[in-house]
C-alpha cells in the first residue's frame, strides 16, 4: 500500500486519508484473522484513506467493497487498488472507491448503485479522532446501516472530548 505526506492545506484534518493509521492495521489484521465477518458479503468502508482496510476485505474474498474518503484521498486509493487488483482477481470480488463526505453523505443507494441497497459490513478505521467530525461520522453510520448490518470500528484514542463524544452517541 503506498501512503502520501500529510499536508497542512488539504481539509481539516491536514490530509490524514494518505496514511495508515493504527486503527486501519488493527482492524486489516482482524479480518485476516475472522474472513468470514467479510466473506462474500457487501461492505462499506467509511473513511477508506489510502484503502488498507478495504483491499484487505476483497482479499479476504467479500463480494463487493465500496471504499469511501473525500475526494482527496481518491486517487491514492484508486491508486492502490490498481496495484492490489492482482490478489482477488480470481475471486470475483467487486471494488470501488467513492466520495462520501459525512456531512452531506450521498444516500446508500446511489452509494451502493442498487435499489435494494444495504450493505452486510460497514468497516471504519481510525476516523474518531475530531470532535467535530463526530456528530457527522455517527449520522452516516444511521444512514448506511440495518439492525442486520454488522458494524467494526478500530481506533486509537487521540482525544478525550472526541472519544466521549463518540461513546455516548454510539450507543
Amino acid at each position: 500500500i503506498k501512503e502520501a505526506q500529510n499536508s497542512s492545506h488539504i481539509g481539516e484534518d491536514g490530509g490524514t486519508g494518505l496514511n495508515v493509521w493504527d486503527g486501519a492495521q488493527l482492524l486489516l489484521r482482524y479480518i485476516e484473522k475472522v474472513p468470514n465477518i467479510v466473506k462474500n458479503k457487501r461492505v462499506i468502508e467509511l473513511g477508506s484513506g489510502c484503502g488498507i482496510v478495504g483491499v484487505a476485505a476483497a482479499i479476504c474474498g467479500c463480494k463487493e467493497v465500496i471504499m469511501t474518503d473525500l475526494s482527496y484521498a481518491l486517487p491514492l486509493m484508486r491508486e492502490n487498488v490498481e496495484i492490489n487488483r492482482a490478489a482477488w482477481k480470481d475471486k470475483n470480488v467487486v471494488v470501488s472507491c467513492k466520495e462520501c463526505d459525512w456531512f452531506q453523505p450521498p444516500p446508500v443507494d446511489e452509494l451502493l448503485g442498487h435499489y435494494d441497497s444495504k450493505a452486510d459490513v460497514l468497516l471504519v478505521a481510525d476516523c474518531v479522532w475530531l470532535s467535530s467530525l463526530i456528530a457527522p461520522l455517527l449520522r452516516t453510520l444511521k444512514l448506511y446501516t440495518t439492525e442486520s448490518t454488522d458494524v467494526f470500528i478500530t481506533y486509537q484514542q487521540r482525544g478525550k472530548e472526541a472519544h466521549d463524544l463518540f461513546m455516548e452517541g454510539i450507543h
